[in-house]
Order: structure tokens, then sequence, then C-alpha cells
């Protein structure tokens, strides 16, 4: 999604840590990102918290937005210097759904998916190394 809004990402750094201590990989990730235009990024992720809060904020120079990224039932939030506004779009109960229907319909011959395997194999990419750099972590 956000090679997709962003481009290519030049460089990231991550780190990762086991809140569990029964787990034996890591449950939590905070990630920097450097994209070729120019936006950097952060997230973080924790997979052992108690209370599940999905939310991405993108700030840009007019405003920014805010959204939970797997609950469709909750507002996207726009704000701007003048004002703020709040929507709700409609979407399948399923996540990906629509996503999933893009793909069938691109097999069928019917449609086009809108993502791209560059795309995909970038994010894997990027994935990779930071399983990779926190299996390093624990030997």
């Amino acid at each position: 999604f956000f090679d997709q809004i962003f481009g290519e990402v030049s460089s990231f750094d991550a780190v990762t840590a086991s809140l569990d201590n029964e787990c034996n990989y890591f449950d939590s990730i905070s990630m920097n990102l450097l994209y070729k235009s120019g936006v950097i990024g952060s997230g973080s992720w924790n997979y052992h918290c108690s209370q599940p809060v999905d939310l991405v904020t993108i700030i840009g120079e007019n405003g920014r937005i805010s959204f939970d990224f797997f609950h469709n039932d909750k507002p996207v939030i726009l704000t701007n210097s003048q004002e703020t506004k709040e929507f709700i779009i409609e979407d399948s109960c399923h996540v990906g759904m629509k996503m999933e229907q893009e793909i069938v319909n691109e097999l069928l011959g019917t449609g086009t998916f809108s993502g791209t395997i560059d795309a995909a194999v970038r994010t894997l990419a990027i994935m990779d190394a930071v399983v990779r750099q926190s299996e390093e972590k624990r030997k």
C-alpha cells in the first residue's frame, strides 16, 4: 500500500523484540523508512498487546489523514488548517476482499489488479531483511 502511494523505499532500519517471554520469535517491531521520493515514514507494530489498535497517520504540508488499516467501521479523519472531516468508507466485512476480487478478475481476464509484482517483491525483500536481522540478533 505504501509502496503504491509513496514509491520505492531507498533505505530502512528496524528494531525487533519479543515481549512475550514464551515466544521464540519477535512479536514487536519498529521501523524507519526513507522513500526514494523523499518521504520519511515510521511504524510500530506490537502483536503482544492488550488492545488492538491499527492506526495510520499520513502528515503532509496541507494537513493529515488518519485511518484504521484493518477495521472498516472506524472513520477516516481528514484534518487541515480550516476543518476536520470524518467519514466511513463502505467496504466488505472481510479485510482485503476488494483486493482479492481484483486478483480473481485479473486471472479471469475481466479486470486488472492494481498492485504490481515489483512492489510485492520490494516489500518481501524488506521483510526478509528484518527477519534475517532478528534471527542474527537471537544467535
